[in-house]
């Protein structure tokens, strides 16, 4: 089956072996569609990182504002998190 998607090799540790494996399981997936759905729930929030790790990298940005950008990204991840679990377990009833 042709595929235009790029391919590529990850290295698992035992601990993220399992963790695929049981997902995949509990989810009724693939292993790799654990991995692709997790880098796309990733994404957003990670998007704004590597753009301002490229601008502290280029210099226009500060260690300090880059620190705050990140901490505040982690902040949103972490409640957009809560909330999609809260979620599952009202759509659980």
């Amino acid at each position: 089956m042709a595929t235009n998607k790029k391919r590529i090799t990850v290295s698992l540790t035992p601990s993220q072996a399992d963790f695929v494996e049981r997902a995949a399981d509990v989810l009724g997936k693939a292993q790799s569609g654990v991995v692709i759905d997790m880098l796309d729930e990733m994404i957003p929030v990670l998007a704004p990182v590597i753009d301002d790790l490229e601008r502290a990298k280029r210099g226009d940005i500060s260690k300090t504002k880059f620190m705050a950008n990140v901490m505040r990204a982690a902040n949103k991840a972490t409640h957009e998190a809560q909330n999609d679990l809260l979620d599952s377990f009202e759509d659980s009833d």
